[in-house]
């Protein structure tokens, strides 16, 4: 028995790696689109906002550190009691899921700002990003949550059971 609690605890710190990683790069990618969305809409030449732009980019970058850290060990417990019910595929997908999601959001903000890059990269990079996290959303909900209702010769077609 403890060795089979010790196999299943053991799958959860690949997952808890890459989410961690993905978190990263989540924290990456958000800090590209607040500096560029502060060089373009807010400094504009003035020494006084690259100065304020500079503070918002360091105090934002131990703020988002801070983040990271009780994401990063709440995420742990969140695998842990997973895998305990068996649950950690649903788990990690929902996760990850999300993040890549905010991860393609914030790519596509960035490619909605008017700089000079290839034109269609960055979309199709953003859009397999969002087809990836939306697929790993919809894995991740339980078999139930959605339920089809029957249509309408479906329904007849049903033999009616009657209580005595």
């Amino acid at each position: 028995m403890v060795e089979r609690r010790w196999t299943r605890l053991l799958s959860v710190y690949p997952l808890w790696l890459l989410a961690g990683a993905l978190g990263l790069w989540l924290l990456a990618t958000l800090r590209q689109v607040l500096l560029t969305g502060l060089a373009l809409y807010y400094v504009r030449g003035s020494a006084v906002r690259a100065w304020r732009a500079g503070f918002c980019d360091k105090a934002g970058i131990v703020a988002a550190g801070l983040l990271w850290l009780v994401f990063v060990m709440a995420t742990e417990s969140y695998f842990r009691e997973g895998a305990e019910r068996s649950l950690l595929l649903r788990r990690s997908a929902l996760v990850l899921g999300l993040e890549v999601l905010t991860i393609a959001v914030a790519h596509l903000s960035l490619c909605l700002m008017p700089l000079p890059r290839p034109a269609w990269l960055p979309w199709i990079v953003a859009v397999l990003e969002l087809v990836i996290g939306l697929a790993l959303v919809l894995f991740s909900r339980p078999a139930g949550l959605i339920r089809h209702k029957p249509g309408p010769g479906q329904d007849a077609a049903r033999p009616r059971q009657r209580s005595p």
